[in-house]
């Protein structure tokens, strides 16, 4: 399976750098998934956190090294990240259950924690009950925290804001705010990017709140989980998910959000949802190392944005084309059927831009008709063809588009016709415009 393949590339990367802090972001690249998952799915399989296997991998490879009598105590323990003897020794006694001096001895006891290697285990015989939907943007209010680089500090933080949020009245406001379908307090962890790391107590909602922050979750597929019983369930079933579900479905993780959502408030009796993002299996490869510097040069905020269409895309055939430019990495896109252009992103003081080449968006009024307010405004601002309207254009220029909004006709140059900022608002409505000139 592709996805232990990665995982053991990444153990070996430790090994390689076994005396060195761990770079989480290259060992989420080499697992596939982002840093935070990789931690996560780490814990989950191993039953230890990424830093206490560590802890044990170093302390066990300091015990062969004390049994070099010439090799000073206190240097072995520089060599292995501790300045201090004290915290040394200390370590080393939990891990062993002696100290290093005594570890010199001949015939004593000490413990081996060899690389963790990863294989496959067929597990599952409780049935897990999930489906698999896919959402367009979510938009949520709430409250949030930063979020720490490990795991373990993370589960400690957690339960606290939550317990805070509670006795401070936050949850009951929130509550009180649910419009949606998705009626149920969220948990949602936005460490799918390389920064900014943060855990929303929110709920989707169509209501303004200055009180809250606004938070909108990309359009993703999710494969969503449920079960009742003990709110300590929640992290039972997420191993689960990691361990039985996860390795033979076809599917990996996402750069996306994860969600928890609950239906209730009982602690004893809970009813709650984990939601896993999701690709098929394989298409992350699909994207290059050209495609990852250009998603490194996108908005963290948006880049799960760019990955949807690239999914879509890629699915039916469209041919993707890195370049570097002045501003960065620039991708683009072709028309599966025709070969042409379809799709490029250019990078503005004003953020990133998507430019779509909508050959039959005439065939399309429907889709027209529907676009925010905003993405109209920048249609009719958008200049004449003057090849359709009687005029000179360049030579080499093709002919612009003819269609009907709201009633209205338009006749407007290609290159500016369909020009539209990256955002939440209106990612919904270009992915729109993408399959109804591919479909």
């Amino acid at each position: 399976m592709e996805w232990i393949s990665g995982m053991n590339a990444a153990v070996n990367y430790l090994e390689e750098h076994i005396l060195e802090e761990p770079d989480l972001e290259e060992l989420g690249r080499l697992a596939g998934c982002s840093a935070h998952h990789f931690q996560r799915i780490f814990t989950y399989i191993c039953g230890i956190t990424l830093s206490e296997y560590l802890r044990r991998r170093r302390m066990s490879l300091a015990a062969v090294d004390l049994k070099n009598e010439s090799a000073k105590v206190i240097d072995i323990a520089q060599k292995y990240g501790y300045d201090s003897p004290t915290a040394f020794n200390r370590t080393f006694q939990t891990v062993h259950g002696i100290s290093p001096t005594q570890a010199r001895e001949s015939g004593v006891r000490l413990k081996a924690f060899p690389p963790i290697v990863f294989q496959m285990i067929v597990k599952g015989t409780q049935e897990m009950n999930y489906r698999i939907e896919k959402r367009s943007a979510i938009r949520v209010l709430g409250k949030k925290i930063a979020l720490k680089p490990t795991l373990e500090e993370n589960f400690q933080i957690t339960p606290v804001f939550w317990q805070r949020s509670s006795m401070d009245g936050t949850i009951e406001t929130l509550a009180g705010m649910m419009d949606t379908d998705l009626l149920g307090l969220m948990g949602v962890s936005t460490c799918h990017a390389r920064d900014n790391w943060e855990y929303y107590i929110a709920v989707a909602t169509t209501k303004q709140n200055d009180a809250f922050e606004e938070f909108v979750i990309p359009a993703s597929t999710w494969a969503v989980f449920y079960q009742e019983g003990p709110l300590m369930k929640v992290q039972e079933l997420e191993t689960r998910i990691v361990t039985e579900w996860l390795p033979t479905s076809g599917y990996e993780y996402a750069n996306a959000p994860e969600i928890e959502l609950y239906f209730n408030s009982d602690p004893d009796n809970a009813r709650f949802e984990i939601w896993l993002p999701i690709v098929r299996q394989g298409e992350k490869n699909n994207m290059d190392e050209m495609f990852l510097h250009f998603l490194k040069d996108i908005p963290a905020e948006y880049q799960s944005f760019v990955l949807e269409p690239d999914e879509y895309l890629t699915a039916k055939g469209s041919k993707q084309t890195i370049k570097a430019s002045k501003s960065g990495f620039v991708a683009s896109y072709s028309s599966p059927a025709s070969g042409r252009a379809l799709l490029n992103y250019v990078f503005r003081k004003s953020g990133v831009k998507m430019r779509i080449y909508a050959e039959h968006i005439g065939e399309h009024p429907e889709v027209l008709n529907c676009l925010p307010d905003n993405m109209k405004s920048d249609i009719k601002k958008a200049g004449d063809c003057k090849k359709l309207t009687g005029f000179t254009c360049t030579p080499t220029c093709t002919a612009g588009y003819s269609f009907v909004m709201d009633g209205e006709e338009y006749r407007k140059c290609k290159n500016m016709a369909f020009f539209h900022s990256l955002n939440a608002g209106n990612m919904e409505h270009i992915l729109k415009l993408i399959k109804a000139e591919i479909e």
